[in-house]
């Protein structure tokens, strides 16, 4: 082994996606489905195949590598998906299955025996099968069978997956073996990847507060969290001031804007994974929420959802659903928002300049505002606790339940 994974770039390159990207008729795919992602699954297949690649410069990146056999020219991808928990293999041209073969064989060694990994089957790379599926399908001669995605697909052609040569291998001795100067990146790699780790900590950490804030009732713990976001804020200018110079060193020839472009493409790159990861801690009912609010938005109703009471969350698809029947007149929608609006005006919260921009946006109509509104609310209800005069007391008298509901109960 002598490719070190964790120094290939992030991103597929570009040549890839555009290489596989064209339609052919005739490819064979074939995903390992795993309880739980294992990355170095994928990553000691790269650094024990990584001289194979079909061009170190772009035919393998930190996820995934493009094969090509000299012998045949058939080509495989491998690519994993941490997200899907998956890892998935495409193989194309004279003796696919044979290359599909051996890979598979490869990856047998990098897996324990008692591992729980799915193995699911594809000629579209759409719709996967099951193993014993297929075998029954066309041992009964049935012309459709019922794919993992739920649709009736024609098995006809899938004969090709019923047997496979466990005893071929990748040729990993060749003398084609890339000089270890193109492997090794640069050291101002290296100090990206350190920014991005530390950027990455105070990002979480902001995240969970937000989350916190949002479930607290107490006044003064909220204060304290965001006494905390404000220091993690200024942790992330320290951690970019640090690498700055640094970076500077080790690219001399690089101009300080071109750096600080980089630094900010950085930390660009780990809010949205940030961001990402927030999406997937949201309930299925969340989700119905977010699908109901204007998608300009979503992202920013996002934050308050992310921590809600359960019980506040299953009462929002309900105002919502009342909001599209039009049982809210038009008049308590545009009071609700004044008053909504009014309130922010008074208070302190994170994304509160966010939320004043959402609801003063031209584009967006009353009834989508207040849509928008709903997982907000609760967090300004919340927060009314520091005033002597509460915008609750003056909601329409048709929503007086859901305030009551949402209010939180004062220490006795």
């Amino acid at each position: 082994m002598y490719v070190a994974p964790q120094l290939l770039p992030k991103e597929k390159p570009l040549s890839i996606a555009h290489h596989w990207g064209k339609s052919v008729e005739e490819r064979l795919y074939f995903r390992y489905q795993f309880p739980y992602y294992h990355g170095a699954i994928i990553q000691n297949f790269l650094a024990k195949t990584g001289p194979l690649a079909q061009n170190f410069d772009d035919g393998i990146w930190r996820n995934g590598i493009w094969l090509i056999e000299e012998v045949g020219g058939a080509e495989a991808l491998i690519e994993g998906f941490p997200e899907n928990r998956s890892i998935v293999i495409c193989t194309q041209g004279h003796e696919a299955k044979r290359l599909l073969d051996k890979i598979r064989n490869e990856f047998r060694d990098l897996q324990t025996e008692d591992s729980k990994v799915e193995e699911h089957y594809s000629l579209d790379g759409k719709h996967y099968f099951h193993y014993d599926i297929i075998q029954k399908a066309i041992q009964e001669g049935v012309g459709k069978a019922p794919s993992i995605e739920g649709d009736f697909v024609a098995i006809d052609n899938f004969s090709v997956f019923l047997t496979q040569d466990e005893q071929v291998r990748l040729d990993l001795n060749k003398e084609k073996l890339q000089p270890k100067t193109q492997i090794m990146r640069d050291h101002s790699q290296i100090l990206i990847e350190a920014l991005e780790n530390e950027l990455r900590k105070q990002y979480n950490l902001i995240a969970e507060y937000r989350g916190l804030i949002l479930t607290t009732k107490d006044p003064r713990t909220k204060l304290r969290y965001k006494e905390e976001i404000d220091r993690c804020e200024k942790g992330i200018d320290e951690i970019k001031n640090k690498y700055l110079p640094q970076l500077k060193q080790e690219k001399p020839q690089a101009s300080e804007g071109d750096i600080l472009q980089e630094i900010q493409a950085s930390e660009y790159r780990i809010k949205q994974h940030v961001q990402t990861e927030l999406q997937t801690q949201l309930s299925e009912q969340n989700k119905v929420i977010l699908l109901k609010i204007d998608q300009s938005h979503q992202s920013l109703a996002q934050k308050f959802l992310v921590g809600m009471q359960q019980q506040q969350a299953e009462m929002i698809p309900k105002l919502l659903d009342s909001i599209e029947r039009k049982e809210v007149a038009g008049s308590e929608v545009m009071q609700m928002l004044q008053l909504l609006q009014d309130q922010i005006s008074k208070i302190t919260f994170p994304e509160k300049a966010e939320v004043q921009a959402a609801l003063g946006d031209i584009d967006l109509s009353p009834k989508s505002k207040l849509k928008l509104a709903l997982p907000i609310i609760p967090t300004i209800l919340a927060w009314e606790t520091e005033f002597e005069v509460g915008w609750s007391q003056s909601i329409p008298q048709a929503w007086q339940e859901f305030r009551s509901f949402f209010k939180p109960k004062r220490a006795k």
